[in-house]
């Protein structure tokens, strides 16, 4: 997606959570980014994801989601 600064997995990960297509995930995460309630949303999203792996004992998507997370916290710190 190249009209947003997030990458595939990311905008992936809000259309998982949020149930929606991944334009309305792009769309939706890219005003997301703008606030910092927004921001600290897409984190909280992320780690549930985290979460939600490591409870259905998924060790190697727990450890690539974490690799995303990891990136994305480089990209887009909280305040």
């Amino acid at each position: 997606m190249e009209f947003t600064d997030l990458d595939v997995d990311e905008i992936a990960t809000v259309a998982q959570h949020e149930h929606v297509p991944d334009i309305v995930a792009t769309e939706m995460a890219s005003e997301m980014l703008q606030s910092t309630e927004g921001l600290c949303c897409l984190h909280t999203m992320m780690l549930d994801d985290i979460e939600s792996a490591l409870n259905h004992k998924d060790f190697d998507l727990a450890r690539e989601l974490v690799s995303h997370y990891q990136q994305f916290c480089h990209r887009h710190p909280l305040p």
